[in-house]
């Protein structure tokens, strides 16, 4: 509601509160795909854990579970465009001492092919070693940005 622009967003680790109630303006697309303007764009919220208590962490199980699901959806269409996680894929930016990202996004990044990839959860500033600093990756054809905090992008 502050811009004239859309905003997608993904559920991230501490995001109860968006569950119950959305921000007003903005479209969850958590485990869905959404067509904008030309560009196919998949989301998957959560992070890495196995807290029962918390919805939003999951085990690399059950976030395969998801990708899974999401997968079928994205076979009825193009490829994908652009890949919105919290967390990041597995040795994307999660430096040695913070193994915090999914070994299933590579599965996507395979078989899906996207563009780009944004994910958060990886707080640059907090983590150690440049690999976590870096921001923005490049993983075969995909390009995967560490959205902590902002950035801007040109599509």
């Amino acid at each position: 509601t502050m811009i004239p622009a859309p905003l997608f967003y993904v559920y991230g680790n501490h995001d109860g509160n968006y569950a119950r109630n959305p921000p007003l303006g903005c479209q969850c697309i958590d485990g869905t795909v959404a067509d904008f303007m030309g560009l196919r764009i998949a989301g998957l919220g959560g992070c890495m854990g196995d807290d029962p208590t918390n919805p939003f962490q999951l085990t690399e199980e059950r976030m395969e579970k998801r990708v899974k699901k999401l997968q079928g959806d994205l076979r009825r269409g193009r490829k994908l465009d652009i890949l919105v996680t919290h967390a990041p894929a597995a040795g994307v930016g999660d430096s040695t001492a913070f193994h915090q990202g999914f070994q299933c996004f590579h599965q996507l990044y395979r078989d899906n092919v996207p563009t780009l990839h944004l994910f958060g959860h990886l707080h640059r500033q907090n983590h150690h070693g440049p690999e976590a600093r870096q921001g923005v990756f490049q993983v075969g054809p995909t390009k995967a940005v560490n959205c902590t905090g902002y950035r801007i992008i040109e599509i």
